[in-house]
């Protein structure tokens, strides 16, 4: 599916022209996040909501609960979130991405994906403890519009609740 294809599947659920091209902008962020880095993170939060289960509120934040394992550094996250959604943003007329960090705090990292000095997301990374499993266990279900590799996948988390939705890379 191209670019035109994902905004006019948003703009069909009622999104703005606007708001569609940054959910996909949000899609790529997050198919590139799960890609670059396994295992890694759990998306939770408005994002999933609207990614996963079409849900017609919108989302412009990316809420990531990080590994307690592994601490990437904001910039390891702009890296790969610049590379895979500079282009695209281009072709949408956005011109050159920028970053900016709003809060770094030991257990909250908050940054905007900005385009001419305007906001249109932001990566909020939340820093997690306690007894988390993360072996991800497979749903059978391809993620909406992203790359047939990934599918979505399921961590059992005991401190935040039973179920919880993350990607994670897998070959099918």
């Amino acid at each position: 599916m191209n670019v035109q294809d994902r905004i006019n599947r948003y703009r069909k659920r009622g999104f703005q022209q606007v708001e569609a091209e940054i959910l996909v902008l949000i899609e790529e962020s997050a198919a590139a996040l799960f890609t670059s880095f396994p295992d890694h993170f759990i998306l939770f939060g408005g994002a999933t909501l609207v990614l996963f289960y079409e849900s017609p509120r919108l989302s412009r934040d990316l809420d990531l609960l990080a590994s307690p394992s592994q601490i990437l550094k904001p910039e390891e996250i702009q890296a790969v979130v610049r590379s895979s959604i500079q282009q695209t943003a281009e072709t949408l007329g956005l011109g050159q991405l920028e970053f900016r960090k709003d809060i770094d705090g030991p257990a909250f990292v908050k940054q905007w994906v900005l385009a001419n000095q305007k906001p249109l997301f932001s990566i909020d990374l939340t820093r997690i403890g306690g007894n988390v499993s993360w072996k991800p266990k497979s749903l059978g279900r391809p993620l909406p519009a992203l790359p047939k590799k990934l599918s979505l996948h399921q961590a059992h988390s005991t401190s935040c609740s039973r179920n919880v939705k993350r990607f994670s890379p897998a070959v099918t």
